[in-house]
């Protein structure tokens, strides 16, 4: 007796697995990624110091400039940068290739100050905005999380001003995006391991969505 009371359970419980299995299924198979995704994210300024008009002090080792004896003596402030600040849209093409475009911008500011005196004497102001077409490989896809790959290309406009001189340069932009892991259904936290303008190390939230016709 007790050995088909064992076995009316085991069967029961299959059954109840199985049902929930082909929920499961039903559920993955209703389920439509949304296409459009917005996202913003701040990254690390390591690479945008590099395009800044002031050099790693190492650099400074090297340098051809010659010292002015009769100029004050004057010592730079603490730079304050904002941030590689980049919002993107992305498109999927398919489950896994998506396609967008990307808009960054990095501030980059300090003062100089006469020695002696200890006052404001001047001062930098660095503007980095950029803008460059994306692909993005995405290799795991579920309703909850996503991981990628990606590479950017594009331009990047800077403005140098200073209490002497305005200047005005376009560099290349690039980014590539070695992992990047997104979690969140609509509403997303991501965060991005890579090399470029966007910095090394990049994290941010974004929204998914679809657009009804």
């Amino acid at each position: 007796m007790k050995i088909k009371i064992f076995f009316l359970g085991m069967i029961s419980l299959l059954a109840i697995f199985q049902m929930q299995a082909q929920q499961s299924d039903s559920l993955k198979l209703s389920y439509v990624f949304p296409r459009h995704e917005c996202q913003f994210g701040i990254g690390d300024p390591l690479i945008m110091k590099m395009y800044s008009s002031e050099p790693f002090i190492f650099f400074d080792v090297f340098s051809d400039e010659q010292e002015n004896w009769f100029a004050p003596d004057t010592y730079r402030g603490m730079r304050i940068t904002t941030c590689p600040l980049t919002f993107s849209h992305m498109f999927r093409v398919k489950k896994w290739f998506w396609v967008g475009g990307l808009f960054s911008y990095t501030g980059i500011f300090n003062q100089e100050y006469d020695r002696a005196t200890r006052d404001a004497v001047g001062y930098t102001k660095e503007h980095f905005f950029a803008i460059a077409p994306a692909i993005r490989f995405s290799w795991i896809n579920t309703k909850y999380v996503t991981m990628y790959s990606g590479i950017s290309l594009g331009v990047m406009f800077s403005l140098l001003h200073t209490q002497q001189t305005k200047s005005f340069d376009i560099d290349p932009f690039f980014q590539l995006t070695s992992i990047g892991v997104s979690v969140g259904k609509k509403w997303y936290g991501f965060s991005e391991l890579g090399i470029g303008a966007k910095g090394i190390v990049t994290a941010g939230f974004g929204y998914r969505f679809n657009v009804n016709k």
